[in-house]
């Protein structure tokens, strides 16, 4: 995990090279001290704290996969990253709104539902925010 860390940096780094000021040899030392990157103002409040869970020198200490995946997604669920209810602009288009998308006789866009292990499990509606960009246009006949 802890190079999910590095991973994270270089997300919010810009793809910099971590450890860019030293030596081949001496990064090994410098990441066997605790010594992580600065990481950078750009990443806020959140990431760091979650960059710094990662970047601690005892594996035990550090987040594993399923921690870090919780934490990511209840921060983006209770900030609403990934809803469209910030986004109003788009119901302020005359006649465009991101109501539920219901066409065609009653046919609703679907996706597939998997389950933890990567296996089918089965078919919900498409959320809103994935047919946000969605364009529904009247069959060319």
């Amino acid at each position: 995990m802890w190079s999910m860390g590095i991973l994270v940096w270089e997300i919010f780094s810009n793809a910099a090279r971590p450890y860019s000021h030293v030596a081949n040899d001496g990064v090994t030392a410098l990441v066997q001290a605790g010594k992580y990157p600065d990481i950078p103002k750009l990443a806020g409040e959140f990431m760091t704290k979650i960059m710094k869970q990662l970047f601690k020198l005892n594996p035990s200490e550090r987040l594993n996969a399923q921690m870090f995946y919780n934490e990511i997604h209840t921060h983006c669920k209770d900030n609403k990253y990934l809803s469209l209810e910030k986004l109003t602009t788009i119901n302020k288009i005359e006649g465009v709104h991101r109501d539920r998308l219901e066409h065609w006789d009653g046919y609703v866009p679907q996706v597939v539902v998997y389950d933890k292990n990567g296996k089918e499990k089965d078919w919900e509606d498409a959320p809103a925010e994935m047919l946000a960009n969605v364009v529904w246009r009247e069959k060319a006949t």
